[in-house]
């Protein structure tokens, strides 16, 4: 429940606090105004409209090169693992495959924002290929580097997602169209129908109207970051994670830290002695 909460933020609060006050004003004052809201109406509805249509697109995008990036490097990990390569190869292998999509997921939810440790990723698999293209055979390597040119195509469409949104002046125009409504609308509902209308009917009609476009309006900003953490659109990216890796990484690092704990009681004991 608190997820879809999330379409209301500060600019929920505003709408709320100018619809009481253009309606306390409108009434104070005795304001009326005759307005045609239909053009105002297309400036809020058109392009939440075409933003949100957009917005959409790139998060579906973004699950299909996501899907892509995940399979290339799940590829790359089948092929080392039933390769010549020697154990210290293999896991080597696997510590770069590691490497390269925790340093892309780790962009895509903000916990960095150095584009050059995503490429570093896919460059030191094409050196670690280039390194082992005698153990791995010439058409395996061959196939391996026309693998990763789509892996870093997938990582490099992700990047410009996170860093490229649609149109800031569309958004903007929007929103200006919509304090507009709050502004001038209880003064347009004394026109049709007097003074005699309540307060608590008058900011009642405002309001509902205005936290609906101002909802749709943040829903929209909430699409234009499909990575975004905790959102109720957002793309789950753990659903992406190569858990294969990550235990092998473990594991390995696990047995590491046995082994030079052993290695230094060995030394203690031939002090000892």
């Amino acid at each position: 429940m608190r997820a879809y909460l999330g379409i209301f933020n500060w600019h929920s609060l505003l709408i709320l606090f100018l619809a009481l006050a253009s309606s306390l004003a409108a009434l104070q004052w005795q304001l009326s105004i005759h307005l045609d809201f239909l053009v105002l109406g297309l400036l809020v509805v058109f392009p939440l409209t075409l933003t949100i249509k957009e917005a959409f697109k790139r998060r579906e995008r973004a699950i299909q090169y996501l899907s892509a990036m995940e399979a290339s490097l799940r590829s790359f990990y089948y092929c080392f693992s039933n390769s010549k390569l020697d154990p210290s190869g293999k896991q080597l292998a696997n510590e770069l495959l590691y490497k390269a999509s925790s340093a892309l997921h780790a962009f895509l939810t903000g916990q960095h924002q150095d584009i050059k440790r995503v490429s570093e990723g896919t460059d030191q698999i094409a050196s670690f290929i280039t390194e082992n293209r005698k153990v791995l055979k010439g058409a395996l390597s061959q196939k391996l580097m026309l693998s990763l040119f789509r892996a870093r195509e997938c990582t490099n469409f992700l990047v410009a997602t996170k860093r490229h949104h649609t149109p800031l002046g569309i958004r903007t125009i929007a929103l200006i169209a919509i304090y507009s409504f709050v502004i001038f609308y209880p003064a347009s509902v004394l026109d049709q129908q007097g003074f005699q209308v309540p307060l608590w009917y008058l900011f009642a009609m405002t309001a509902f109207k205005a936290i609906l476009l101002i909802s749709l309006f943040n829903v929209q900003v909430q699409l234009e970051d499909p990575f975004r953490m905790g959102g109720p659109d957002s793309i789950k990216l753990m659903d992406f994670e190569l858990i294969d890796l990550r235990l092998a990484v473990e594991s390995n690092g696990s047995k590491m830290v046995g082994s030079a704990k052993n290695d230094d009681e060995d030394e203690e004991g031939e002090v000892f002695l």
